[in-house]
């Protein structure tokens, strides 16, 4: 009889209450639960299409749909007129930055055990943190988003609203704190004539555009506007357009003019264990990785085009480069400049430096062998628990913890460097 007389009672007061019939589950306080079901489907989707956008599926077109179940999401919730929406906003936002988290950057736990050496407890305990601060600039951005439809103060035109709400984004997500400087952006990377757009102020303009291009679909979704999915259309075309252009500025050189720079970068196919225990100074190692470097180089000197400058990625030059610390790290030093000499061009590559205070940084020089000397970079975003550690500069104590770990020193950002033609 209680039962009953609780759903004779819902059922009366919905005649006079602004709770949707939708939202009512009888005689229970979970009356909300059930039209979150289908935002919450849309927005897990939306998760999915971001990550299978990016590396190792790099289905980088994704990205101008991956938004549009989020904006359609939000859209349902803002039909059901619940009192409490802008909760509802935070938490579609959050579980697609979960989704995001676990399905793009899954190696973290892979990363913080053999980089950092500590057991998978820790490395997973780090992860979960990770994944719920790692992406939160998507609820930010839709409370921003709502925000300005709902006070009035923005011209929700046809235009005006799919640039706007790009920018937002876009602007919310450069400058959210980050352990890397990821972005939607950065999921054309294999797509030559969309990754052109970047000239135009970087990959974070990219990313406004592809936001715009997700605004135009999903309206076209829910307002049936033939004319929304035409304009979305057409700034893809206008995005590629471009791209073509400067691609084959760049395919047909007779297009250039003034002089040109051939580089040639090298990567050798070195093992981790191989790497890493080259890092720790493994004489063995270190002249293994060393070799493997200098017979790519060899040969790529050896084309009938000399390039201008030989590359090497990060940490290719297994010790402090220009300050041997032993009789190994000085047969190191006289082998490599040897060989920098006979190419005769300048030598970029990764290694390591130190400064007065015996700090070590992770590097990237340029080597001009006619004059023996060299300019040098020092990394400015170090890879959490790998190269860093929060908090560990104001308490010392807590790199004891983690033996294996390197700590290097923050450079101070991007420099300028000269180099010979």
């Amino acid at each position: 009889m209680a039962k009953r007389s609780k759903a004779r009672t819902a059922g009366e007061d919905l005649d006079n209450s602004t709770i949707p019939k939708s939202e009512v589950l009888v005689g229970t306080d979970f009356c909300y639960a059930i039209p979150m079901f289908l935002p919450l489907a849309l927005t897990l989707l939306a998760g999915v299409l971001y990550v299978f956008s990016f590396a190792p599926w790099d289905q980088g077109y994704l990205q101008w749909i991956a938004f549009v179940p989020l904006f359609v999401a939000i859209q349902k919730v803002q039909d059901s007129e619940h009192p409490k929406c802008w909760q509802r906003y935070f938490w579609l936002g959050f579980a697609m930055n979960v989704v995001i988290c676990i399905g793009g950057f899954y190696w973290i736990i892979y990363s913080t055990q053999q980089y950092g050496g500590i057991p998978i407890w820790a490395s997973l305990l780090l992860f979960a943190v990770f994944c719920l601060i790692g992406q939160l600039q998507i609820p930010i951005y839709l409370w921003v988003r709502e925000w300005a439809k709902k006070s009035k103060k923005f011209d929700e035109s046809f235009w005006c609203w799919p640039i706007f709400s790009g920018f937002v984004y876009a602007g919310i997500d450069s400058i959210y704190p980050k352990l890397f400087s990821d972005t939607a952006g950065n999921a054309f990377y294999l797509h030559s004539w969309i990754r052109q757009a970047v000239d135009l102020g970087g990959p974070f303009v990219l990313t406004a555009i592809s936001i715009s291009v997700n605004e135009l679909i999903a309206r076209s979704i829910l307002y049936k506007e033939l004319r929304s999915i035409i304009a979305a259309v057409g700034m893809i075309v206008a995005v590629c357009l471009y791209g073509s252009y400067r691609v084959n500025q760049y395919t047909y050189p007779e297009t250039l003019t003034g002089p040109t720079f051939n580089v040639a970068p090298i990567q050798a196919n070195i093992g981790d264990y191989l790497k890493l225990e080259a890092e720790r100074g493994s004489e063995s190692a270190i002249e293994n990785v060393l070799q493997a470097y200098l017979s790519l180089g060899s040969q790529a000197i050896q084309n009938t085009q000399k390039p201008d400058m030989l590359v090497w990625p990060e940490t290719a030059y297994p010790a402090l480069f220009g300050k041997p610390m032993s009789p190994p790290e000085v047969q190191l030093d006289r082998v490599s400049k040897n060989f920098a000499r006979q190419f005769g061009g300048t030598w970029a590559f990764g290694g390591y430096d130190q400064d007065v205070t015996l700090l070590e940084y992770n590097s990237f020089f340029f080597y001009d062998p006619n004059k023996d000397t060299h300019q040098v970079y020092h990394k400015n975003h170090l890879l959490m628990f790998g190269e860093t550690l929060p908090f560990a500069d104001l308490f010392p104590s807590m790199k004891s913890w983690f033996p294996t770990m390197g700590f290097f020193g923050q450079g101070p950002g991007p420099i300028v460097v000269s180099v010979r033609n």
